[in-house]
């Protein structure tokens, strides 16, 4: 299911990168311990495999209800809604 860095697409690469660039967590597959471990500073290693790190359901839904909260034919309200949905999702990595 997961490939090593070396075997992704460019656009799965970047995805890595902008994720990290954004602060958001990366994890890689130890082979010694066969467990996903966060990456402060993850080297991209070619032989090795990445992931972003997953948010749980339970926050996403959460996050998603107030996004509801706010929706409306104003696009100020929408761009607010975001906004908190952004906050609400980088807050489960502080």
């Amino acid at each position: 299911m997961y490939k090593k860095f070396s075997e992704m697409s460019d656009e799965e690469q970047g995805y890595l990168l902008l994720s990290h660039h954004r602060g958001i967590p990366i994890e890689m597959l130890s082979k010694v311990k066969e467990i996903w471990e966060v990456k402060e500073k993850p080297s991209f290693c070619p032989d090795m495999i990445y992931r972003v790190k997953e948010v749980p359901e339970v926050r996403l839904i959460s996050a998603v209800r107030k996004v509801l909260k706010y929706k409306s034919g104003n696009s100020l309200a929408l761009d607010r809604a975001i906004d908190l949905l952004e906050q609400e999702v980088n807050s489960f990595y502080r």
